[in-house]
């Protein structure tokens, strides 16, 4: 292991043409030369069984990902003991407002928003908050807080759910008067209700809590009965897509089900059981398996007939997938699998459209910064890394990490990986897990460099692309939850390496 202060690693230098040796996917299923060529990418036919796609981003493309990859891991985490305990101190905070029950997203000014978005993000989301509550139950082995700190934090959530938002797929709610947003926002979402269900669940399991398991039933009888898992709905990050059929819009619906008929067999409901089986089949099926490029990359959108408007807005490439990988659950699969191949080439594609899209990636330091999607707008022309995605991506390495202690990965998936993170990933450290830890040390290395003195800790939604500097969102509650979820899953994996 690595002592903290050890040198950053060099960046490679960046290519100006078609010659690139990571190819992003610029397509999709069907393009020809004609239309790759017109939305200024590159074209280059392949032979038949390669990975590689035949449309496919130029320009700046880096002629490796610089992504600096520590040669091991760390001796204590990037973040040390003070540091995790202002974030969770400062999560906390954030949770239970007023003794509510209610998760402000953050209360902290949102530059990026436009004026016609009146409150910033001083709001609920059904979605962020579900996510950070089970965050809380799912940290405590890092953040210090004890069952007896969490439980009337979880308990008054439930009984938010209940008494203000149950029976609703109202993505946004007010507050103060307990009541759904007054004014225009992006409608349909529907990975509400199924993440919901699953936080209702975790606090039944650990809790007991009286009301969850009939709360989390409602939204699970609103995935299973209705026709939500081919709805139209707004992504993940409350944009229209016209899509029906969302990476993770699907794998939180088909991990809920699953989790769902799991709890209905313990209580001896088999009704139940079979009926969110039977629709965790039929009604979502594989959320992986129609979502896989012709590089082998996983996508937001479908491979094949995806919407225009999820074609023209570039959310094949979407930092929305490492977040399904993370929270998929009972949904993950062996394309999931956090150590498979599908996975290395997912992040190989990532790390080299991210490498591409923020000057800031190239200035030589470990790990890299993930954003949402590379014609992202939101923040500036071609957004900014975000420190939830890219916290997201530690957890997923260290996902791997456990992964490969557990099963050694195969003959395809190595190469992969050593494609991604060079000839010599998984033997400088000694092993694939102690490898994958040291690939997740980087990557929260990083975004320690990018929290500056003057933060004290605070987390915010994004850094700046150019500066390095944290931007917008400040508090911002579900980046304290990725954070913690990271460091919680990095003590997950050293404890099985």
């Amino acid at each position: 292991m690595l002592p903290a202060s050890s040198p950053l690693l060099a960046a490679t230098h960046v290519a100006q043409t078609c010659d690139v040796r990571a190819k992003v996917d610029c397509g999709i299923v069907g393009i020809d030369q004609q239309q790759c060529t017109a939305k200024g990418c590159c074209w280059l036919p392949v032979p038949s069984g390669s990975a590689d796609p035949w449309c496919f981003f130029k320009g700046d493309a880096p002629s490796t990902t610089c992504f600096g990859l520590l040669p091991a891991s760390f001796d204590d985490p990037p973040f040390d003991e003070h540091a995790i305990g202002r974030m969770a101190k400062y999560f906390l905070a954030n949770l239970d407002v007023n003794s509510t029950g209610a998760v402000i997203a953050s209360p902290g000014a949102v530059p990026a928003l436009p004026d016609d978005c009146p409150g910033g993000y001083r709001f609920h989301w059904m979605r962020d908050g579900a996510l950070s509550i089970q965050a809380l139950m799912d940290t405590s082995n890092i953040t210090g807080y004890g069952m007896g700190a969490i439980r009337p934090v979880v308990e008054r959530y439930v009984a938010w759910v209940r008494d203000v938002t149950a029976g609703s797929d109202e993505p946004k709610w007010n507050i103060s008067a307990a009541a759904p947003y007054a004014f225009g926002w992006c409608r349909p979402q529907t990975d509400g209700p199924p993440l919901r269900a699953l936080s209702l669940l975790a606090a039944m399991d650990r809790f007991a809590t009286v009301d969850a398991w009939a709360l989390a039933r409602a939204d699970l009888d609103w995935v299973a009965d209705g026709d939500h898992s081919v709805t139209r709905s707004c992504d993940l990050w409350e944009e229209g897509t016209d899509e029906p059929n969302l990476l993770w819009n699907r794998v939180v619906m088909r991990a809920a089900l699953l989790r769902g008929a799991a709890a209905a067999a313990a209580r001896g409901d088999a009704a139940a059981q079979a009926k969110y089986e039977r629709a965790a089949k039929n009604k979502v099926a594989d959320p992986w398996a129609d979502h896989v490029l012709p590089g082998g990359t996983l996508s937001e959108c479908p491979a094949i007939g995806q919407s225009q408007a999820c074609a023209d807005q570039g959310k094949s490439l979407d930092g929305v997938v490492i977040l399904a990988l993370v929270h998929a659950g009972a949904a993950a699969t062996a394309v999931a699998d956090p150590a498979s191949a599908a996975i290395a080439r997912t992040v190989g594609a990532y790390n080299a459209a991210f490498c591409k899209a923020y000057p800031i990636n190239r200035e030589g330091q470990p790990g890299i910064l993930y954003g949402r999607y590379l014609r992202d707008k939101y923040g500036g022309d071609g957004g900014n890394p975000w420190v939830l995605i890219t916290a997201a991506l530690a957890n997923l390495l260290y996902r791997a990490a456990t992964s490969a202690a557990a099963r050694s990965p195969s003959a395809e998936a190595a190469d992969a990986w050593r494609a991604t993170f060079g000839a010599s990933f998984g033997e400088a450290t000694g092993s694939f897990p102690a490898a994958f830890v040291a690939a997740g040390d980087s990557v929260l290395r990083r975004l320690r460099s990018h929290v500056a003195p003057t933060d004290e800790d605070h987390l915010f939604e994004q850094i700046d692309k150019r500066k390095g500097s944290q931007y917008n969102a400040k508090d911002l509650t579900w980046s304290y939850a990725e954070m913690l979820g990271a460091l919680a899953q990095r003590r997950v994996a050293l404890a099985v390496i």
